[in-house]
C-alpha cells in the first residue's frame, strides 16, 4: 500500500489481511503491470490527484476483495465518503469520472463540446479494438498469425493519428486510454518479436516518443526492460525496492568488496533520478551502478544486478 501516485506498492495476495483504513480521500485497488489499471494510474498523474494505491496479485487475489468487488477485477477505485465508501468499477468509467471530477487540471474530454467528447471516446474504442484483438493471445503463447494480426492493426493505427497526439495538440482521453499497450510494445517487440520501428511506424514511434517524456504522463511509466522481465516471469513484484534490498544485503554479504564502491552504490539507491525522468526531488533508481569503480568481477556482478533488477520507476522517499 502506498500514497505515492505511480502506484509501486507489494501486491497483495490470497492470505492477506486488508489495508488499514488512512486519511486519504481515494483508493485505488490495482494490478502493477495491468493496462487497464495503468489507465487510471496515468489519469491521477497527469491531474496531480492524490490517491492511495492499493495493488493486488491478479493470479491470487486475496478473499477479501472480493468483499469489494465481486468480480474481483482491478481497476477499482474506493471513494471515502460521510456515509461510508462508494465504488466506481471498469477503467474507462472511473478515467471519465476523474476527469469530470477534477476538470481543471489538464482536461482530458471537453465538458463543453458533446460532439467533439464522442468522437474522442469512439476513436478510442477503434484503437483499443485494433491493437488488443490477439494481445493477451500472444503475451501467453508466441503464434505467428497471432503477430500478423498486431502488425496489421498498428498500421491501421498509424492511419489514424493525424496530429501531434491523437487528441490533438496535447494529449487526451484517447492518448492517455490507450498508451498502456504502446508503452509496451518496446517490450512486446523483445518478447515476442512485434516491430515498432520508426521505418516501420514513423507517426506512432514519434507520437510513443513524445508521450514518454511528456511532464503529466512520464512518472506512470515503466521501462522496457522492467516490463519485458515482467511478461518472462509475470511476477507482479518484480523490479520493486524490497526485492532490489534485499538482493543487494545478500550480494554483499557474500561478496566482499571496497568500501568506496558499497557507499556509491548505496548513495544511488536513495538518490539517483531515472536518466529519463528530470523531475527534482529524491528517487531510487536503478539507471546506472559505478562500474569504474570497482575490479572487473565486480563490475560484472553489478552489472547482472543491474540487469535483473533494471528499475526506472521513479518513488519518492
Amino acid at each position: 500500500m502506498t500514497n505515492m501516485q505511480v502506484g509501486d506498492p507489494h501486491a497483495l495476495s490470497k492470505g492477506s489481511t486488508p489495508p488499514p483504513e488512512s486519511a486519504s480521500t481515494l483508493r485505488l485497488y490495482s494490478g502493477r503491470f495491468c493496462p487497464y489499471a495503468a489507465r487510471v494510474r496515468l489519469v491521477l498523474n497527469a491531474k496531480n490527484i492524490k490517491c492511495e494505491v492499493v495493488n493486488i496479485d491478479l493470479k491470487n487475489k486475496p478473499e477479501w476483495y472480493y468483499e469489494k468487488n465481486a468480480l474481483g477485477k482491478v481497476p477499482l477505485l474506493e471513494i471515502k465518503g460521510p456515509s461510508g465508501p462508494s465504488f466506481i468499477s471498469e477503467s474507462l468509467i472511473i478515467a471519465e469520472y476523474l476527469d469530470d471530477q477534477y476538470h481543471d487540471d489538464f482536461p482530458l474530454l471537453p465538458n463543453d463540446a458533446p460532439l467533439e467528447r464522442a468522437q474522442q471516446k469512439m476513436l478510442l474504442e477503434i484503437i483499443y479494438s485494433k491493437i488488443t484483438a490477439q494481445w493477451h493471445p500472444l503475451m501467453v503463447k508466441e503464434d505467428t498469425a497471432k503477430k500478423a494480426v498486431l502488425i496489421k492493426a498498428l498500421g491501421e493505427v498509424e492511419q489514424l493519428l493525424r496530429g501531434e497526439y491523437f487528441a490533438g495538440e496535447k494529449p487526451g482521453f484517447v492518448d492517455l486510454c490507450v498508451w498502456p499497450w504502446f508503452e509496451r510494445l518496446p517490450a512486446v517487440e523483445l518478447f515476442r518479436g512485434v516491430p515498432f520501428t520508426p521505418t516501420d511506424y514513423p507517426k506512432l514511434t514519434e507520437w510513443s516518443e513524445k508521450m514518454r517524456v511528456h511532464p503529466r504522463i512520464r512518472d506512470s511509466i515503466f521501462s522496457t526492460e522492467l516490463m519485458l522481465e515482467f511478461f518472462q516471469t509475470r511476477n507482479p513484484d518484480v523490479g520493486l525496492l524490497s526485492v532490489i534490498l534485499a538482493t543487494f544485503n545478500f550480494w554483499t554479504s557474500q561478496n566482499p568488496k571496497p568500501a568506496a564502491a558499497a557507499n556509491a552504490l548505496e548513495l544511488e539507491m536513495i538518490i539517483l533520478m531515472p536518466s529519463n525522468n528530470t523531475n527534482s526531488g529524491a528517487s531510487v533508481g536503478f539507471t546506472g551502478v559505478p562500474m569504474e569503480i570497482a575490479a572487473k568481477d565486480t563490475a560484472e556482478k553489478y552489472a547482472n544486478i543491474h540487469r535483473v533488477l533494471g528499475y526506472q520507476q521513479r518513488h519518492p522517499v
